[in-house]
This record gives structure tokens, C-alpha cells and sequence, in this order.
């Protein structure tokens, strides 16, 4: 995802790309892709679907994947132990 999003904004493409993978918001920093990072958050750790949806500046603070996963029944604590095995 990384090579790919780099490579379509080396050749002028202008665009909003959408992800959870916090490790593509560095590539708004390349000087070569004029880019930047803009956010949207819940600020209700109860309902992490608790959208004001205003563009904040920045790459997320808060990861809210592990509450949603909650929210639908899945035991993210049994996901994590068996990570480990």
C-alpha cells in the first residue's frame, strides 16, 4: 500500500487517500507530494463511531479499531492472547 500510494503521488495525482494504517501518514511528509494529514475522531471512548466529522490537522491520536471490534462482540482480549501463541 505504501510503494503504491507513493507512486501515484510522484506522478502529480491529486486526491484523498483513507486508511487506519498509520504508517502511510508519513508519506505526507515526502516534500515531492506536497501532502498533509487531516483526521477524524471520536472523542467518546464509549462510542469510538461518535463522529463530529471535522477535519482536524494531523494524523489520528486515538485508534478506536479495538473498541469497534467490541462494539460487534468480538473478544479483542482472546484475539491478543492468542497472538502470542
Amino acid at each position: 500500500m505504501r510503494i503504491g500510494s507513493k507512486s501515484v503521488g510522484r506522478r502529480g495525482a491529486i486526491g484523498i487517500l483513507s486508511t487506519h494504517d498509520l504508517a502511510l501518514t508519513s508519506i505526507a511528509d515526502l516534500p515531492e507530494l506536497s501532502g498533509m494529514n487531516r483526521c477524524m475522531e471520536s472523542d467518546d471512548p464509549g462510542n469510538p463511531l461518535n463522529f463530529d466529522y471535522r477535519l482536524k490537522p494531523g494524523p489520528a491520536h486515538h485508534s478506536s479499531a479495538l473498541a469497534i471490534l467490541k462494539m460487534i462482540g468480538i473478544n479483542t482480549q482472546e484475539l491478543a492472547a492468542s497472538k502470542g501463541s
